[in-house]
């Protein structure tokens, strides 16, 4: 026997899914009372135009956690883009200053290798190979031969 408010229910779900973003290296960007609020406003939004049933949102300083039920139809995947492309759009409008100052110097690969490290990886690919990337791109620049 079926309940009167479930009278005229094709079919039900429970589809909640417990979804975590973390800050780069984890920095302690979101502590500010300005940081948090655009991160809600922005998860509210990203829910209310796709859908989304936004169960419980936690902002830590280096954390956005949210709990959010989903429809059968719409995937995981497609909630979490929506969710990482709002978000970050929205706080780099918000505060292009802050992230500047926390930027990297230097390229990623510039400081990758300790000394011992890059000594282990020159002895890890011997010269010739080098030698011959050099000479084939040395016949190339040259232009077609006779």
């Amino acid at each position: 026997m079926t309940s009167p408010q479930f009278k005229n229910l094709d079919s039900a779900y429970q589809l909640h899914h417990y979804l975590l973003f973390k800050s780069h290296y984890r920095r302690e960007i979101f502590s500010g009372a300005a940081e948090r609020e655009v991160l809600t406003k922005t998860v509210q939004d990203v829910c209310g135009r796709e859908g989304y049933h936004l169960l419980e949102t936690d902002i830590t300083p280096e954390l956005l956690r949210i709990l959010v039920s989903l429809t059968p139809a719409q995937t995981v995947s497609q909630a979490v883009q929506r969710f990482k492309g709002n978000t970050s759009r929205q706080f780099t409008l918000a505060f292009p200053e802050q992230l500047s100052t926390l930027r990297m110097p230097h390229f990623v690969g510039q400081r990758l290798l300790r000394p011992k490290q890059r000594q282990g990886q020159q002895n890890h690919h011997p010269q010739n190979t080098l030698m011959i990337r050099f000479r084939t791109t040395d016949i190339a620049a040259s232009g077609p031969g006779p």
